[in-house]
This record gives structure tokens, sequence and C-alpha cells, in this order.
């Protein structure tokens, strides 16, 4: 008897075949149990965490982008509206002033009465006419030189009004009082609603053309003159002074006129622009702090999840940075389990030949039964191909989970407090995981 088999008793091989079976099982057991607890977890954390997390910050980049978006139409809308805005209010206090006419000149002539000299006849002499203080009453517009008080200064064609008797002396004075408020109605529309005319936008020319404006300035003047000199006596009745100043206000409403519409309607577009802007700002606002609620909800769902290892005390940015290698990590354990399973059944099968030489009780087929492998070879093909494709859910997992990481890193914010060095570190861990992965799928080959 020369031969190995011959001198190994059947106790032996038997004894050898039980332990065998022991191992067997047992790493069978292990394999089984850390496969299954590493897909599950692995469907759990990356479909209840990490995607609805990454689509989360997905969708609030592009919120915030959409945010800056409208933030800064919405700040050259508000721009472009306040400007038309001023030129509005300039215009309103324009007819302010124009309305204040009447009580202005009813003050004006009330100090010329006031300021007479007993020893002279009145008017004054205008080398004793003084400045005084009078009020102008409630109707001054907002913003109007001297809303509570208005300074009366000497008009410039005082001394053209000295030589004339009483009565033409205060014609005189109050016609030259009068040309005196067209003067502070031309200064006030060359100032300030020229001035906020020049300000609204352009493209490539001013909305209001300010050079066409000074030829209707100059008509307009030339029409409240030409009221004045048809109307000399305006001012000697109550309701003459406040006809006068309706008319004149008319004027000016029919000179201000198509300025006015143009304005009133890209005033009004602008308007509800700004207002659009608003409320899609508010929607943004409201759908962010939505998210931010999101984000934290997930992140306190991680802290639910179930590995192998346990409950995991980590945030939910540092689970997604390093769930590819701990799946990489788990795959290559699962591999060399699987791995030493495979050469245990081959001893299995080779003890098993020495029992049954001729394989009449112990064939291939029952061997397999006895030590089934996760990928049998013995297996039919539908049964290898459906056991390959729960292999390959960790691998298609962890392709994700890197390419969610890296644009999230790239694109998103996460990447902000990273530097060029732990970024080329993150991208070499990932890269020895695809390693991992490579090296376990050559365990689940030998068969």
């Amino acid at each position: 008897m020369n031969t190995l088999e011959s001198v190994i008793p059947d106790s032996l091989v038997d004894s050898a075949l039980e332990r065998l079976l022991d191992n067997y099982e047992s790493k069978s057991k292990t394999f089984n149990l850390f496969l299954s607890g590493l897909t599950l977890t692995a469907f759990i954390f990356f479909f209840l965490a990490a995607l609805p997390y990454f689509l989360t910050k997905l969708e609030s980049r592009n919120s915030v982008i959409q945010m800056e978006r409208i933030h800064s139409r919405l700040s050259e809308g508000e721009k472009e509206l306040s400007a038309f805005l001023a030129v509005q209010n300039s215009v309103d206090q324009l007819k302010g002033m124009i309305e204040a006419g009447p009580q202005e000149l009813r003050e004006y002539i009330r100090f010329l009465s006031f300021s007479r000299n007993p020893d002279t006849a009145f008017p004054p002499d205008p080398t004793q006419f003084q400045m005084m203080q009078v009020s102008i009453g409630a109707n001054a517009p907002a913003g109007f030189p001297g809303q509570a008080n208005f300074l009366i200064a000497p008009p410039p064609e005082l001394e053209a009004c000295a030589g004339l008797d009483p009565e033409e002396r205060v014609s005189c004075l109050v016609k030259a009082r009068v040309k005196a408020q067209f003067g502070e109605y031309r200064r006030f529309l060359e100032g300030p609603v020229v001035e906020a005319l020049g300000k609204l936008p352009s493209q490539g020319e001013s909305f209001v053309q300010v050079g066409e404006l000074g030829k209707k300035l100059e008509e307009l003047n030339n029409a409240f003159l030409k009221h004045l000199e048809s109307k000399p006596s305006f001012w000697k009745t109550y309701p003459g002074k406040e006809g006068f100043f309706v008319e004149i206000e008319e004027e000016f409403k029919n000179f201000w006129k198509n300025y006015g519409n143009l304005i009133d309607k890209e005033s009004g577009r602008l308007s509800e622009e700004v207002g659009r802007l608003k409320s899609r700002k508010s929607s943004l606002e409201e759908k962010l702090s939505l998210l931010a609620e999101r984000k934290r909800e997930l992140a306190e769902r991680i802290k639910e999840i179930e590995s192998p290892l346990g409950r995991l005390p980590i945030s939910l940015d540092e689970a997604m940075t390093w769930f590819p290698v701990a799946l990489a990590v788990s795959f290559l354990f699962c591999a060399v389990i699987f791995g030493e399973l495979v050469s245990l059944r081959r001893k299995l099968h080779e003890l098993y030949l020495k029992k049954d030489p001729a394989r009449i009780l112990y064939t291939n087929e029952t061997v397999a039964m006895i030590a089934p492998l996760w990928i049998d070879p013995v297996g039919g093909r539908s049964h290898r191909r459906m056991r390959s494709a729960v292999l390959a859910v960790p691998f298609v997992l962890y392709l994700f989970s890197c390419a969610f990481n890296l644009y999230d890193w790239a694109a998103l914010d996460r990447g902000a407090d990273r530097n060029f060095y732990s970024l080329c570190f993150y991208a070499a861990v990932y890269l020895a995981g695809l390693s991992c992965f490579m090296v376990g799928l050559g365990y689940f080959r030998r068969r």
C-alpha cells in the first residue's frame, strides 16, 4: 500500500470532514450575515440619507443661485423704481409749491401792509424795505424751502418800483413777487426735477430727453408770464389769486402731461416687477428654510441607522465622506471570507472524493448542497446572475457616492473648508477603494 489514501483511516477522514464542515458553516454564517448587513445598511443609508441629502443640497444650491440672481435684479429694479419715484416726488413738491402760491402771495401783500411807515405813504419806501419772516400756511409742500417759515426778500425789480405812486408801486411789487415765484418754480424744475430725470435708467438714450425738456421749460415760463400780463390785477381779490394759480397749475400739468404719463407707466411696470421679485424672493427664503430643516432631519436620521458595527456617532457630512470607503472595505472583507469559503469547499470536495472515489454518493451537486457557495459554479446561470447582481449593488452605490461627494466638493458648498491637498487625499482614498472592489471581485471569481 504505497498511496496516501490507503494509509488514512476512514475515521480520520470523517473527523477532518466534520471539522472542515464546522469551520465552513461558521465562515458561511459570517459571510451571509456580513453581506446581508452590508447590502441592507448600504441601501438604507444611500436611499434614506445620502441620496436625499445630496438632492437637498443640490436643490438648496440652485435656490441660492436663484436668490442671488433675484437679489441682483431686485436691487437694480428698486434702484430704477427709486429714480422714477424721485421724479414723481419732485413734481409733487412743485405742484405743492404752486398750490401754496396764493397763500404765499397773500402773506406778501400782508407784509407790505404791516411794514408801512406811518410817516410815509403806503407802501414803504424801497430804501426801508426789510426782510420779514411770515408763515405761508399749512399748504406748503413737504420739502418746500421754509415749510414752517418763509423769508421774503426784496425782489430784484425793487428799484424799478421806487418812483411810482403808492398804488402803482404795490402793483409793481406784487408783479415782481409773482415773477420771483415763477423763477422759483423754474429753478426747482431745472434743479431737483431735471436732476431726477437725469438719473432715470437709459437704453442708449435718456428715458426723457433733457435737452428737449429745456425748450419746454422756456415755453412754460413764457406761458406763465403771458398769464401775468393778461391779468395784472388778479391779486386784488381772493378768488382772483386762487384762479390765477389754478391756471398756472393747469399750464404746468399740460407741460408735464406727456412726461408724466411715460414716467407713471414705467414706474407702474417697475413697481409690479419689484413686487413679483419680492414675492419670489420670499418664496425662495421659505423654501431655503424648509430645506435647512430637511437637512437637520436627515442629520438626525443618520444617528438612527444601525450598521453591522452599531450606530455611527458621526455627522452626516462625515458619513457622506466615509461611506464609500466603508463600502469598499466591507466588500473586500466579504470577498476575503468568500475566498476562504472557496478554499474550504475545495478541501471538502477532495475529502468527499476520498470517501467516494466513484462519486456515487458525493457528486458535485451533493457537495454543493452540503457546502453551498454564494456564487456556486454548480448552480444554474440564472442563479449566478442573480447573486452577481446582489454583489454589484455595493459597487454601484460606491460609484454614485463618490460622484456625489466629488460634485459636492467641486460645485456645492461642502468643499469650501477643504484645501487642495485634502481633496487629493480623498481622491486617492477613493481610488484605493476602487482597488478594493477590483481585488474583491477577483476573490469572487475564484470558484
